[in-house]
């Protein structure tokens, strides 16, 4: 098996605009209370996969800002040579309204709606691919824990 960091644009997305700044703040730190968990900070390289428009130039965003930040000030170093690779998604989770003809629609709504988060991580060192995955309310706290697959 090949692990790598190599893949197509979007291997990492945010919704823009994304939740407000103390939400962002929020999932942000618990992403990586999570990681810090799993990989000890300060032993720890991880190469960043940014969110990326067509043309493969960066988006700015406020999430990635944040997810970076709080990595280093945990003691994790970002290094675009590390053998961990994370890449993420921070989406809205469409609500579903039932319409006057009984059948169900889905509308995304950005004021009250709730996220999710998916990390990715592939660690080459260990030829291993986990992805942790975990859904926030509109005010960033965790509505569960984190759902996690290893391959």
């Amino acid at each position: 098996m090949l692990i790598g960091c190599a893949g197509p644009t979007g291997d990492s997305y945010v919704r823009n605009p994304p939740p407000v700044r103390m939400v962002v703040s929020a999932i942000a730190q618990d992403a990586v209370e999570k990681l810090a968990a799993l990989y000890p900070p300060g032993h720890t390289h991880i190469r960043l996969v940014y969110p990326m428009n067509n043309q493969g130039q960066l988006i700015d965003d406020s999430f990635s800002t944040a997810l970076e930040n709080r990595l280093r000030l945990s003691g994790f170093t970002i290094k675009p040579w590390a053998s961990l690779c994370l890449a993420w998604r921070l989406d809205i989770l469409p609500k579903t309204i039932e319409t006057k003809s009984g059948r169900n629609s889905m509308e995304l709504e950005d004021a009250n709606s709730d996220w999710y988060l998916r990390l990715n991580l592939a660690d080459a060192d260990k030829s291993e691919v986990r992805t942790l995955t975990r859904v926030y309310s509109s005010d960033g706290v965790p509505i569960a824990g984190f759902a996690e697959q290893t391959r």
